[in-house]
């Protein structure tokens, strides 16, 4: 069976690191099921204690503006929803569900991606808006996801949360605010391949958590549904692809958990999602004449990515134009999780994304450049912050079913700078 694994990736950004609260993501687990277990011995013990007062009538913005993603999305600067491939890939267009890699021949088949994200450090601003925030912050995100083909349907499930954790060395405390996506999708290719379409159910989550030297201890979990479709055409006579993926808007207000009072300066009562459109366009130029870059799916011979052979460097051109919606009244999370809330997403916005990829030597090495517009949706902020994206994969050896590669990326803007490095699988 061809198999199509996206990489693991390792993520780190420049900046000092005093290692407060820098946990993994399974310490970060365990804290705060300890906590969690410590409360309700609490309250198990004091049947008398007051009832917990409601959060500030506050709304979030649920808006991310820097790209996290896989180092192939990342390096083209987030131009990916008129390319369409991959698992990683469906956060950009649900079609990408429906697509295939050049060596997937068989008629049941899957995609796998594991990602993990790490930005630890002081000189971090998440949202663009001038601002870095508290004495030590840091940036991390999971993303898992899985998709099976069967011929030409496919069903996936691709999650990612994102964890914002500021420390206080004046008072002792941390908070940290998670907001993520989880995707359960289906997908269909039309035609051989031709027309790609994908859709799915998202669920939306937004947590945050406080605690401090006394041992006070809040939480508040809030979960919202949107739908997102995507369509992608492929057409075979034609070295172009043209994508599109609707992000339906929705109130993130279900709440899950309510434990303890946040404090005054860091509550919310919601959030808002937004709605998003994406369009997006690729165009591909291969060295070899004869290859087609939207050739019929499952059309080619069986053979191992290691294996092929006849020239396949290429140059690859993609864009994309992201419209988001507003969010009236509503405040920026970065701002709230350090106790500084500001006016967010008061109005409609649109982020421009560029990338190029090359395979510079066959079959061996590949070259991305990428750059995008990231919106500043904090009001009186700014307009923009521009990025500068990269990154460079190799193709190192094969093992067992697998042909690794070696990948690197990165991603930096205005007091924001991710580079990565990982071991993932050459397709």
């Amino acid at each position: 069976m061809a198999n199509a694994i996206g990489p693991v990736l390792f993520w780190w950004a420049l900046g000092d690191n005093h290692g407060v609260f820098q946990l993994t993501g399974s310490g970060r687990a365990a804290r705060r099921v300890v906590a969690h277990l410590g409360l309700a011995a609490l309250i198990a013990g004091s049947a008398g204690a007051a009832r917990a007062q409601e959060p500030p009538d506050r709304t979030v913005d649920f808006y991310r503006g820097p790209v996290i993603s896989s180092s192939r999305i990342v390096g083209l600067g987030g131009a990916f929803t008129g390319v369409g491939e991959g698992i990683d890939a469906t956060f950009r267009n649900k079609a990408a569900l429906a697509n295939r890699s050049r060596t997937s021949v068989d008629w049941l088949d899957y995609d796998l991606t594991f990602d993990f994200t790490i930005t630890p450090g002081q000189e971090i601003d998440f949202d663009g808006d001038g601002r870095v925030a508290g004495d030590d912050v840091s940036v991390n995100a999971n993303t898992f996801g899985l998709s099976v083909l069967f011929g030409p349907f496919a069903v996936g499930l691709l999650a990612q949360i994102i964890s914002y954790e500021a420390s206080s060395d004046t008072d002792a405390s941390a908070v940290t605010a998670d907001f993520g996506d989880v995707l359960i999708g289906v997908g269909y290719a039309f035609a051989d391949g031709e027309l790609l379409t994908g859709a799915g159910v998202n669920v939306r989550i937004l947590s945050e958590t406080t605690a401090s030297q006394g041992d006070d201890f809040a939480e508040l979990s809030l979960t919202g549904t949107t739908v997102d479709m995507g369509v992608l055409w492929r057409p075979t006579w034609l070295d172009w692809r043209f994508g599109a993926n609707l992000r339906f808007g929705a109130d993130v207000d279900d709440r899950d958990t309510k434990l303890g009072n946040l404090p005054e300066a860091r509550g919310f009562r919601a959030a808002h999602a937004p709605w998003e459109l994406g369009l997006g366009a690729s165009w591909f130029l291969p060295a070899d004449p004869e290859r087609r870059y939207n050739a019929p799916l499952r059309s080619g011979d069986g053979r191992p990515s290691d294996e092929l052979e006849g020239d396949l460097r290429y140059l690859l051109f993609a864009a994309d134009l992201v419209f988001t919606g507003s969010s009236p009244g509503a405040v920026n999370l970065e701002g709230l999780v350090v106790g500084e809330p500001r006016a967010a997403g008061g109005s409609a916005s649109v982020s421009v994304h560029l990338g190029a990829e090359s395979e510079v030597f066959s079959n061996l090495l590949r070259v991305r450049m990428g750059s995008y517009l990231e919106p500043v949706r904090v009001d009186d902020a700014g307009l923009y912050r521009p990025h500068l994206t990269g990154g460079v994969e190799v193709r190192l050896f094969r093992l067992w079913l697998w042909q690794l590669k070696a990948t690197f990326a990165f991603d930096v803007a205005s007091d924001y700078t991710n580079l990565s490095v990982g071991v993932g699988f050459w397709q």
